[in-house]
């Protein structure tokens, strides 16, 4: 067995997610994993009755240390640490059933997670599902964790990143139809994400960003034939950002003298 140490190690924050959905589960067995220990100091922030309830059923012999924080940390594999705030009764959850209960106590772990982020308590958050339609019934409109984060944050602008490997995508639009996610696609909202990605992947150490932006139409549209966004929209953006860039790039030069 491999003790945790806190040492070099970032502290992860793993969201339950909504406690009658699969992420009780999913965490529950990944944290039965060695390896996640040796890379990170995990910790979960959601409900601990959940998880002893996973472990009982799959007959693990696990240990389900409550935190008051994670200065109390402590353990090895076989032992799960939680930062329960007990605004749960797991016994009323019934597994696949949409409550505001599952809903509230779910957006409450994400929030806390977000604090700690802020607080630069932790390195960063793992979040398991959470179900809208329960985040409704509990009366929060924020429909997803790039907007409660949003939100919580005080950011002005945010974009959603994917990434597999070397391949990486930012999203224009998030959790919008698709009716609200064509007509979002404008000048103004393109370029802004532009800058966004290409100064954050500075931050992170790419001098000189290569950033390919997608069409919106089939055939990019077909010279017209099949929409105009990508003349009238997505080119104009991505040329504009040219001048953009370089103007940024020019006044960061001029500071520096």
């Amino acid at each position: 067995m491999i003790a945790i140490t806190k040492k070099n190690k970032p502290f992860i924050a793993i969201t339950m997610g909504d406690p009658a959905g699969i992420g009780p589960e999913v965490i529950a067995k990944a944290l039965l994993d060695p390896v996640v220990y040796n890379k990170c100091n995990p910790f979960v922030i959601g409900n601990a009755a959940a998880l002893k309830q996973i472990y009982t059923q799959n007959q693990k012999n696990v240990s389900i240390h409550r935190l008051n924080s994670i200065d109390d940390m402590s353990g090895q594999p076989g032992t799960v640490n939680i930062l329960d705030n007990s605004n749960l009764d797991y016994s009323k959850i019934i597994p696949g059933k949409i409550s505001a209960e599952s809903g509230k106590s779910s957006v409450e772990w994400v929030l806390k997670a977000g604090e700690m982020a802020i607080n630069s308590e932790i390195q960063a958050i793992v979040t398991a599902p959470i179900n809208k339609e329960a985040c409704r019934l509990a009366g929060y409109k924020d429909i997803g964790h790039m907007e409660i984060f949003h939100k919580q944050s005080k950011t002005t602008k945010v974009a959603t990143m994917l990434m597999a490997e070397k391949l990486r995508v930012v999203h224009l639009t998030t959790h919008k139809s698709l009716r609200l996610a064509c007509e979002y696609v404008t000048k103004e909202n393109i370029l802004s994400c532009i800058v966004l990605t290409h100064q954050h992947f500075q931050k992170w150490g790419f001098s000189n960003p290569i950033i390919a932006v997608a069409a919106l139409n089939p055939h990019a549209s077909d010279g017209g034939l099949i929409g105009d966004e990508e003349n009238t929209q997505i080119a104009p953006a991505v040329e504009e950002s040219h001048s953009y860039l370089l103007h940024e790039e020019t006044e960061k030069l001029l500071d520096k003298r």
